[in-house]
């Protein structure tokens, strides 16, 4: 069960990562899209968001990983909590 709550987020974050670099560097340019992946990750992490408020780019596929990362996150924190709990 652990495996599955540690893999699961980092295979999508990967996609994800993959997705949303390849994507920045179609829309900004490679130079920023690497400036916003690596010194400031804040910008790959909300890249759906300002994709879609600025340039009006929105992808399903980007959408699903982005969710799902941060999705299997959330619940391996709560699956975690609720295991340490009950085991008190």
């Amino acid at each position: 069960m652990y495996t599955s709550m540690i893999a699961g987020p980092l295979i999508s974050g990967t996609v994800y990562l993959w997705k949303a670099f390849w994507a920045m560097s179609y829309l900004v340019g490679t130079f920023w899209a690497l400036i916003w992946t690596f010194p400031m990750p804040l910008g790959v992490a909300s890249f759906p968001f300002w994709a879609r408020e600025m340039y009006g780019y929105s992808d399903p596929n980007i959408w699903f990983w982005y969710i799902g990362t941060f999705a299997g996150l959330g619940l391996a924190y709560v699956f975690s909590l609720l295991t340490v709990l009950s085991e008190r």
